[in-house]
């Protein structure tokens, strides 16, 4: 795992091979909903989500906390998602301490062209990774400061770039 932080203005996390999870964009026009721009993808795929919506008692910070505490393992799958279903990830605790995280996009409005999802797997350490990775997130969605309703919406296009 490598987790890029540019403070509260993206996050990024990498896997082994050139898959990577992105998020990007956090506003907030009131105290009550945060709004974000996720990108996945890989070698030869990219998938963007444009409007997640996550509350401040319900993102992933908190999910990888609770793995976090539970650094020595667990049986089965663990999961969180977003409250419209658009992120979801889940976690399987693997031999060697490592946890394997599957994220998947999927929007739930439909669109022109159909539905559409997209995965990549990205893994980390159980105990110090993991907890990073929630304090990172943590940095991303907490509200701070004052919400700004007129916050313009935007994401960045196809021409972004990255550490990937």
């Amino acid at each position: 795992m490598t987790c890029f932080a540019d403070q509260q203005s993206q996050l990024v996390l990498t896997g082994d091979s050139c898959e990577y999870l992105r998020l990007s964009n956090r506003r907030r026009s009131d105290h009550y909903v945060i709004r974000c721009c996720v990108q996945l993808g890989g070698v030869g795929m990219r998938a963007e989500l444009h409007d997640l919506t996550v509350f401040p008692n319900d993102h992933p910070a908190l999910f990888f906390e609770q793995l976090a505490a539970e650094f020595t393992g667990w049986t089965g799958e663990r999961s969180w998602q977003s409250p419209d279903r658009d992120l979801a990830v889940r976690a399987e605790y693997g031999s060697g301490g490592h946890v394997t995280l599957t994220w998947q996009a999927r929007p739930w409005r439909h669109s022109d062209t159909g539905h559409w999802a997209a995965e990549v797997r990205t893994s980390l350490e159980a105990g110090a990774q993991t907890s990073t990775l929630a304090a990172d997130l943590h940095r991303f969605f907490d509200p701070d400061g004052e919400p700004t309703p007129g916050d313009p919406f935007s994401c960045p296009g196809p021409g972004a770039t990255g550490p990937w």
